[in-house]
């Protein structure tokens, strides 16, 4: 086991500060969320943790500008040419490679990855356009 010296060294502190760390430390209270929801709420069934919200929880509008961009994004989409079309899905949801996509289109893998780009500047273009 180390001793304190080596700890604080270690941490990069001074032997002083490593004690008051640990002065705080021990001072501590730790709480448990089930006793909070046995002392609070004793007639309920609600469990405190239900009650801490997510950080990482999308708002509900964060919810609806999602699904309203996925919304125009798959319209958008929808008005590509066939071919470009094609490759966004093939690449994107069928998970094929550039090359793969080529025999299957009989095309060249360069041609693929032309049509790839052109179908991105398109979607890029339309997406960024104002709404009217």
């Amino acid at each position: 086991m180390p001793n304190d010296e080596e700890i604080a060294k270690k941490l990069s502190i001074s032997l002083d500060d490593y004690y008051r760390t640990i002065q705080r430390a021990s001072n501590a209270v730790v709480f448990s969320f089930e006793d909070f929801r046995d002392k609070v709420y004793e007639e309920s069934d609600m469990d405190v943790t239900e009650c801490i919200p997510d950080p990482d929880m999308k708002t509900p509008l964060e919810l609806l500008e999602d699904n309203s961009a996925k919304e125009a994004l798959a319209h958008v989409i929808e008005q590509l040419p066939q071919k470009e079309k094609l490759v966004l899905s093939l690449y994107y949801w069928e998970e094929l490679t550039m090359k793969e996509i080529g025999k299957v289109m009989d095309l060249t893998e360069g041609r693929v990855c032309q049509l790839h780009n052109q179908a991105l500047i398109r979607l890029k273009a339309q997406m960024a356009a104002p709404v009217h």
